[in-house]
This record gives C-alpha cells, sequence and structure tokens, in this order.
C-alpha cells in the first residue's frame, strides 16, 4: 500500500520565486504536507504558531501577527520578499508504504498532517507502533536548481532545517544508494551551482518552528538576529 504526499505549495499553487522582485537570499525548508481536510496555508512557515513570520514582524516593528491578518497578510508577505529574499522547500512529495492500510493511515494522521515534526520526514522508514513497518521514499524539488541557474540576484542562501541535517561537510540523510535521486547529490548539484555563480551558502542554521522555541534548542534572540541578518530587514 502507497500514498503519496504532496507538498502544500502543490496543491495550494503558490507563487514561485520569478514573482518576487529581485530577491537576495533564497531561503531553503524542509516540507509541508498537504492533507484535504486541513487548512491551506498561503507561503512557506505559514502556520500561525510557527516563529518565522512574527520574528520578522517583530524586526520590522510590526504586531507579530502582522503578516497573518486576514486578506492582508499574504501581500504583506510579499512586499517585505521584494529584493530581500524568497522561500522554497527542499521536498517536493514523500511516498509513504506499508504492508497494512490501516496502520499506515493512522500513521499519517498522527505524525504527518497534525503532529507534524521534520525528524518525522527525514527517515528511511519507520516501525510506527510495532504494528507495521512504513517505508519513505522522498523527491527532491528540482526546480531549486532551475531558479538558481536563471536567477541573477541571489548573492546567499540559508537553510532551516538545523546544522544536523545540513553543514559545510555534507546532508544528513545521503542516500548515495539513490544516486541521481538521493539527498546528497541534489545537494551537490546545488553546491555546484552556487559555486559557479557565486553564490554563497550560509550553514548557520535555526529553526523556526515553535517546537524548536519552546524546547530551547532555537533562542529567539537568535532566531531574530540571524533573520535580521540574512535577510535584509534592517536595510
Amino acid at each position: 500500500m502507497e500514498i503519496k504526499v504532496n507538498h502544500q505549495s502543490i496543491e495550494g499553487n503558490w507563487i514561485n520565486p520569478n514573482s518576487i522582485k529581485n530577491p537576495q537570499t533564497l531561503v531553503l525548508g524542509s516540507f509541508n504536507p498537504f492533507e484535504n481536510h486541513s487548512k491551506l496555508v498561503d507561503y512557506y512557515y505559514g502556520r500561525s504558531s510557527n516563529h518565522f513570520w512574527r520574528t520578522i514582524a517583530i524586526s520590522i516593528n510590526k504586531n507579530e501577527d502582522y503578516f497573518f491578518q486576514k486578506g492582508s497578510g499574504f501581500q504583506r508577505k510579499k512586499e517585505i520578499m521584494d529584493d530581500r529574499f524568497c522561500c522554497l522547500d527542499v521536498i517536493n512529495s514523500i511516498t509513504f508504504s506499508a504492508t497494512n492500510k490501516q496502520v499506515l493511515d493512522s500513521y499519517l494522521k498522527k505524525e504527518i498532517y497534525f503532529n507534524f515534526k521534520d525528524q518525522k520526514i527525514w527517515a528511511g522508514y519507520t516501525d510506527f507502533q510495532r504494528k507495521d513497518r512504513i517505508h519513505l521514499v522522498r523527491e527532491y524539488n528540482q526546480s531549486i536548481l532551475e531558479f538558481l541557474k536563471e536567477n541573477n540576484s541571489i548573492k546567499r542562501i540559508i537553510h532551516t532545517m538545523g546544522a544536523n541535517r545540513v553543514n559545510s561537510k555534507g546532508v544528513k540523510p545521503r542516500e548515495k544508494r539513490l544516486n541521481n535521486y538521493g539527498f546528497d547529490d541534489f545537494f551537490n548539484e546545488l553546491k555546484s551551482i552556487c559555486n559557479k555563480k557565486q553564490i554563497t551558502i550560509n550553514y548557520e542554521s535555526w529553526s523556526p518552528s515553535d517546537y524548536a522555541i519552546k524546547r530551547g534548542s532555537t533562542p529567539k534572540g537568535n532566531l531574530k538576529n540571524w533573520l535580521e541578518l540574512n535577510l535584509y530587514l534592517t536595510d
């Protein structure tokens, strides 16, 4: 039994980086799963519990909810991104497979759709509640590579996946057995493009997730300083 879960950007037809005027920084995240019965967000880091847009609002002396106001929130995001930054996630979709459909449905509901944490989607497999083994196959976002090849304004890349996931020594999981379809080869291609176009990859990483903030692995002050510097918020 297989179930393919697409990124919300695919199902929600989010704007692409070419719709943003002269972005200088590309922010890379991991994945935002689409589920039929859940409310769609309008852009990356769009859950109101996430601290990405909340921190940006504070940095520009606005209320924390500035980018989440109905009717104006997305336009405000677009305005602050112009001449500054844009966002993309490295995973387009994940195919989950198991022998038991009921167990697979339960796993997706409890661990992916409604209790999503990044570490869940980076595993090769998980033994869910000792009932069945769930296997994961990720499809990486090739449009990131195409965008970087064609774009002439990006000067810097940062990521929100954590230094254990992506750093100057490599990525985890490497997935070497997948050859051109693995994370290692995908990121090596990205680095090659950046080298040719003199784009700097900043490997410092702070997760803006509510989970990271609450457990203290991302101090709010560090996140604020990091975003202000890399997203040109204080110009």
